[in-house]
């Protein structure tokens, strides 16, 4: 469940809500859309014929700004051999923390996979003085193993 509201940029602004409590920041949603192919993109089928071959249920795509990133990631999650979900996080400089970052990584992946966001004690990106990648971590590993298991 989340509500959505406008910031004064026009940016879309989602604010998650675990447990009846609000996160303690507004998350912009448009980081959490995922890219658009565009007319005249330069297609990498052979890099995504590897990556819809490969097994893996989780893969970070990193590069240099502008080798292609969200062009490739485009392709992937349109190609129609393509059957997993995905969830996309688009990060900036002012991410560069680890509350921002992983309140962003939970939400991406709480729009996939129904219930993780429950997994997750948000009070750890509230309270200050708390490393969130040693309460925030465990608790979405062992929630998305719970819910892989049932």
């Amino acid at each position: 469940m989340y509500s959505e509201n406008w910031c004064a940029e026009g940016e879309r602004v989602v604010t998650e809500k675990i447990d009846h409590d609000d996160w303690p920041r507004p998350l912009l949603a448009t980081k959490l859309d995922p890219p658009i192919r565009v007319r005249g993109m330069v297609a990498r089928p052979g890099l995504v014929a590897g990556l819809v071959a490969s097994p893996q249920r989780l893969t970070l795509i990193a590069a240099p700004a502008g080798w292609g990133k969200s062009t490739v990631a485009a392709e992937w999650s349109d190609a129609e051999a393509e059957q997993r979900p995905f969830a996309f996080v688009r990060l900036g400089p002012e991410d560069d923390d680890p509350t921002s970052f992983w309140a962003y990584v939970i939400m991406s992946i709480g729009q996939v996979v129904v219930g993780v966001r429950d997994a997750v004690n948000s009070d750890a990106l509230r309270t200050p003085g708390i490393d969130p990648t040693r309460s925030l971590v465990p608790d979405l590993i062992n929630g998305l193993h719970d819910l892989d298991e049932s």
